[in-house]
């Protein structure tokens, strides 16, 4: 996770043992996911596996003709990258058989920065990646480390922060018409009259399916842009 639990307990002043933890571990896991796919990676630091390239439906013959140029790169889908542990090539990509492995000298990490390459992308010397779907293996290290993400990349925590504190006070406000049809969060209020008018249950369908507009605009600059070639 880009944000311990303990954290978010902190953040809000609610105890672990309090009966809303529940609620405050659901609307957790709701935003890292959400701000996961929204920027197209998993964030933190890891190892991972990827078939490059995707393998695409009969309808995205335009999609394939689009990436034909692109052969000479491939898109690592975890940035940044940090290292690369193994690259395998079989150019019919059914991995039954027989496969090449390529030495560090027949590909380059796009950059400058040894210590991570920020867009993925990842060379092929003096020949092209092949077409056939799957048919690159890639093992790689990807991702922020925790250290990072206490520091330059802390826009994550506070974007987590923001997104899971929306998300619990809808689930607590809403709570009554979750499963009723009974009243949820407060829709309008009247002093004098004391009138008060409740959300019914049907109203409060659809929460926490969207990053609020702050979020979103703390990851501005933070997308992967390449992730659709990969």
């Amino acid at each position: 996770m880009i944000v311990d639990i303990s954290e978010l307990h902190t953040t809000l002043g609610l105890a672990d043992t309090s009966a809303d933890a529940p609620l405050l571990r659901i609307a957790h896991r709701r935003a890292e996911r959400l701000i996961k796919d929204y920027v197209g990676y998993e964030v933190e630091q890891n190892t991972f596996t990827e078939y490059h390239p995707a393998a695409r439906g009969p309808a995205d013959d335009y999609f394939t003709e689009l990436r034909r140029p692109l052969q000479q790169y491939l898109i690592l889908r975890n940035v940044p990258v940090r290292s690369i542990t193994g690259i395998d090539v079989d150019t019919a990509g059914a991995w039954t058989g027989t496969y090449l492995s390529l030495a560090a000298g027949q590909w380059r990490l796009e950059g400058t920065d040894p210590t991570k390459c920020r867009t993925g992308i990842l060379y092929r010397y003096n020949d092209l990646w092949p077409s056939a779907a799957n048919s690159t293996r890639v093992v790689y290290v990807g991702g922020w480390s925790a250290d990072e993400l206490d520091d330059e990349a802390s826009v994550f925590k506070m974007a987590v922060y923001h997104a899971a504190a929306k998300f619990f006070n809808e689930l607590k406000a809403n709570r009554p018409a979750l499963t009723t049809a009974g009243t949820g969060a407060v829709a309008s209020e009247q002093m004098d009259g004391q009138v008060i008018t409740y959300a019914r249950a049907a109203e409060n369908h659809g929460f926490m399916n969207a990053l609020p507009p702050s979020v979103l605009k703390m990851l501005e600059g933070w997308q992967h842009l390449g992730r659709a070639f990969g």
